[in-house]
Formats: C-alpha cells, sequence, structure tokens
C-alpha cells in the first residue's frame, strides 16, 4: 500500500527507490508477524492517505454534476462521492483498531484546511467535513465502550512527558528499532544523514511537483 501511495504521490521510480525502506524497516518487520493491530494501524494510516488524496484529486477534477440538474440521481452521486466515502469507513476502522489513530485523522483535517486555503478553496472546508461526520455516525455503536475503558484501568494512563528524548527515541524506534539510550555514535550519524536525505528529497519534490503544474 506504500508503493501505490508513493507512485499516486511521485512517480512509479520514487516508489521502488524507497520500497526497500519500507519492506526492511525495523518497526515492520519486529510488529509484522504480531497477531495484533501493530501492522494494521500503519496500513490503515497508509491507506486512508492514499484515499483522502485520491478523493481531493477527482473531487477537484470532476464537474460538480449537482449544478446541471441533469442525470443527478442519487445512485450517481455516491458513485461520484465513492473516494470520499471509502475515505470515512477507512476512518472509522482504524478508530476501531487503535485509538491513537485519531491523532493520524486529525492531522488530515488540519492538512485539508492548510491545502484548501492555500488554493483559495478555505470556504469549500466544512463540506469536506461530511465524511469525518459518517465516520463517527459508523462509530457510535462503539462509543459506550470507549468511554467505559477510559473511566476504567484497562487502559494505560497516557500521563508520559513528550519532551525532545521520547521524540527522538520514537524516531530510532521507527528507523532502527532501537531507543535513543541504545544508539551508538555511528548510528546517530546514519540517522541524521537519512532525515537530511529525506528533507532534502522532499524539498525537490515539492519543487519538480511545482514545476510541472
Amino acid at each position: 500500500m506504500s508503493m501505490v501511495l508513493l507512485r499516486f504521490m511521485a512517480c512509479e521510480r520514487h516508489a521502488l527507490l524507497a520500497s526497500p525502506f519500507v519492506m526492511f524497516a525495523p518497526l515492520m518487520l519486529r510488529y509484522g508477524y504480531e497477531i495484533r493491530m501493530y501492522s494494521l494501524i500503519p496500513f490503515l494510516s497508509v491507506l486512508g492517505t492514499y484515499l483522502l488524496l485520491r478523493a481531493m484529486r477527482e473531487d477537484g477534477m470532476r464537474p460538480d454534476r449537482r449544478r446541471s440538474g441533469r442525470g443527478s440521481t442519487a445512485l450517481r452521486r455516491i458513485a461520484d462521492r465513492r473516494w470520499w466515502i471509502a475515505y470515512a469507513i477507512v476512518v472509522a476502522l482504524g478508530m476501531y483498531s487503535q485509538y491513537m489513530m485519531a491523532f493520524v485523522w486529525m492531522t488530515h483535517v488540519l492538512w485539508l484546511y492548510v491545502a484548501l486555503r492555500r488554493h483559495g478553496h478555505a470556504r469549500r472546508f466544512p463540506r469536506m467535513l461530511i465524511p469525518y461526520a459518517l465516520a463517527v455516525a459508523l462509530y457510535i455503536p462503539w462509543i459506550p465502550s470507549a468511554v467505559g475503558q477510559f473511566a476504567s484501568s484497562a487502559l494505560p494512563p497516557l500521563k508520559e512527558t513528550m519532551n525532545l528524548s521520547e521524540l527522538t527515541s520514537v524516531f530510532s524506534i521507527l528507523t532502527t528499532g532501537f531507543d535513543a539510550k541504545r544508539l551508538t555514535s555511528g548510528m546517530t550519524v546514519a540517522l541524521l544523514a537519512m532525515l537530511a536525505v529525506l528533507i532534502a528529497g522532499s524539498s525537490r519534490l515539492r519543487d519538480t511537483r511545482a514545476a510541472g503544474r
């Protein structure tokens, strides 16, 4: 799924170049074989991101048939919004899988607002919240159970301080499988080099996409 997303955002060449980093990511290798939600969470995150971008592109490229009044049947309106409906379903599935997925979807909402505002379509933002309302409707059956879990000791307390050290450990675990305290000097230099390459590659990709418009 990550390759599909990278190919959609950039090109097949970039997807192939990134494939080794995805296939041999320590976090994926560590949790991919466990019968829990650890491998499902990144899959739903990537799938949701792809569906959001696909829905945004389709919504911007396809004409709005509601203005014409011709052939605007309920079935056709649903077909025109199929990517948004699929995205709403994935958002709901993500919340059913792990509560922390809410941060992924909040990031999507923030990106939606910034993207629409940048292109002069900020007035369309309220309409873009409809898929999230649908996801909430799909999630309603689980809300009593979620409230019960948060009210009891079934879930660990989320009280740890997220400081710079914790963020460094999160990044190192995602890339190497070790926390910051277990990193050697060589691994630290390699991580910094990787981060620099990612930043440079992102800037180059942005410039390339801007030049192609």
